[in-house]
């Protein structure tokens, strides 16, 4: 029976948040515990089962992964490229299925995923099967896939094929193994597509481009992948990426022909913004516009923790402290004020100075008196994909008109999650207030009665007023008039 190897490492690196990502910041599981994997709608779920599906024996050994944060440090990059490369040649293996994310930087190394690929290739040799699955953000060269024999690439946003997509690339190796040889190819585009659901019109019309490019003879996947435009660096903007069963279809060519179909899509994916105060009024005379009584979504993309942000923003809780809005808000992270709020308990008021203090964009604090109205330990599972998320001690606090999540950890919105922890049905709030850019759609859009992006300070924030100063000029929309045929190569 032939062994495969799961190993992985996954980073989103927000290039804009200055201080760097160390080793003590990754989740490293190795061994047996990742057999916890078995069963999630998980990147190494679908792994399982796809090594499972083709009659080979998965050998589980290591996956480092962290939250979107900045740059990964130099010696953090160091010690785990090196245990991931110990691992892969600590036992015989037929095979390594990898999973990446496709944005990650290191101090001093741009493009993670080019770097492990080409270190994984070294040590394993030419022919040793390595595949891999990216996350729809991935900033994509030819560079990254050089040294790949096949990469698979999630398609929607919210992501809800991760599970797919691991299981995708662990059963191309059967074709492999049965001599077919595969090609990936990138076609990069001069495009920052800033962070947009794959539901809008223009991004819904590139997955049906590629999905057609599927139906041909010899195309295994086409993704049309949006890139994380909250880096900086020479690999940043969105892609379409291709693989192929040589022989049977060219790669590039179909990249390079799904490139000329996508690109004049980019006008139509627009995403309607409000300032944070106005998000506030438009979210409350949503409310009072009828009789439906689902709550209305307010969500703070710009301190949205799943790109990067720090997660103690306090300018959308300050304008709807401001408004006197009924709202339940999540999250603030503020780990001294969730300890506070422990050591005196249920029903304590507490004098609080709230959040606002990790980054100068977060908005300074909010000082103000607060009741504690529960408590939990930050433990909870999101919805239809088996994670097990843990913030640590958290509360919910009454300040004024807002009931407030305080954690002492970090996390987008992705469901109701952080909310039911302490006791909080959304469903029976008229206002809801949340932090996250897109991930939190897939389940609220079932649940509310309508949906308010605000757009404000902070480190996710969605706008082309962003710094940049090192992608690759010229770029839509920075540069007024770019055309395809100078997409980087």
């Amino acid at each position: 029976m032939k062994r495969v190897g799961i190993i992985g490492l996954e980073h989103e690196t927000n290039t804009f948040r200055s201080a760097p990502t160390t080793l003590a910041e990754f989740t490293i599981t190795r061994g047996d515990d990742l057999l916890a994997e078995r069963g999630r709608r998980t990147y190494a779920g679908g792994m399982f089962d796809g090594i499972d599906a083709i009659g080979a024996e998965a050998v589980p050994l290591v996956i480092a992964a962290a939250q979107p944060s900045g740059p990964i440090a130099a010696d953090a990059y160091a010690a785990i490229k090196a245990e991931l490369l110990t691992a892969v040649r600590s036992v015989p293996l037929d095979a390594v299925v990898v999973q990446l994310h496709g944005a990650g930087v290191a101090q001093g190394v741009d493009d993670v995923e080019a770097d492990l690929g080409a270190a994984l290739r070294a040590a394993l040799g030419p022919d040793m099967p390595i595949v891999g699955s990216l996350d729809l953000h991935a900033n994509l060269t030819p560079a990254t896939v050089e040294h790949w024999t096949a990469l698979s690439c999630v398609k929607f946003y919210p992501h809800t094929d991760m599970y797919e997509r691991g299981r995708e690339a662990a059963e191309w190796l059967a074709r492999v193994w049965a001599g077919e040889q595969l090609q990936t190819r990138v076609r990069p585009l001069p495009w920052l597509l800033l962070p947009t659901a794959t539901s809008v019109d223009g991004t819904a019309a590139a997955i049906e481009c590629c999905d057609a490019a599927e139906l041909e003879p010899g195309v295994l996947d086409a993704t049309f992948v949006h890139g994380f435009p909250l880096a900086d660096g020479p690999q940043v903007g969105a892609s379409v990426l291709v693989t192929t069963v040589a022989g049977q279809a060219d790669a590039e060519a179909v990249a390079q022909r799904l490139a000329a179909e996508v690109w004049p899509l980019r006008e139509r994916c627009h995403v309607e913004m409000f300032e944070i105060a106005e998000s506030v009024q438009v979210a409350l005379d949503r409310m009072a516009a009828d009789d439906d009584p689902r709550p209305v979504v307010i969500a703070e993309t710009s301190d949205n923790p799943g790109g990067g942000g720090v997660g103690d923003g306090t300018h959308l809780l300050r304008a709807l402290l401001d408004a006197g809005a009924p709202a339940v808000f999540a999250a603030i992270v503020d780990p001294v004020v969730a300890a506070a709020a422990h050591e005196h308990g249920v029903g304590a008021v507490l004098d609080v100075s709230l959040g606002g203090r990790l980054d100068p964009t977060s908005g300074g604090p909010i000082d103000a008196q607060a009741r504690v109205l529960a408590l939990g330990d930050g433990a909870y599972e999101l919805r239809g994909v088996g994670w097990q998320i843990r913030l640590g001690p958290s509360a919910l606090l009454r300040v004024a008109t807002v009931d407030v999540v305080v954690t002492s950890g970090n996390q987008q919105v992705f469901d109701d999650g952080p909310f039911t922890m302490v006791g909080v049905d959304v469903r029976q709030r008229p206002l809801v207030a949340l932090k996250s850019a897109n991930h939190y759609r897939e389940y609220y859009r079932r649940v509310s009665k309508a949906i308010v992006p605000a757009l404000g300070p902070g480190l996710s924030h969605q706008s082309t007023t962003l710094p940049w100063e090192r992608v690759r000029r010229p770029v839509w929309p920075l540069d007024p008039v770019v055309d395809v045929a100078v997409a980087r190569t």
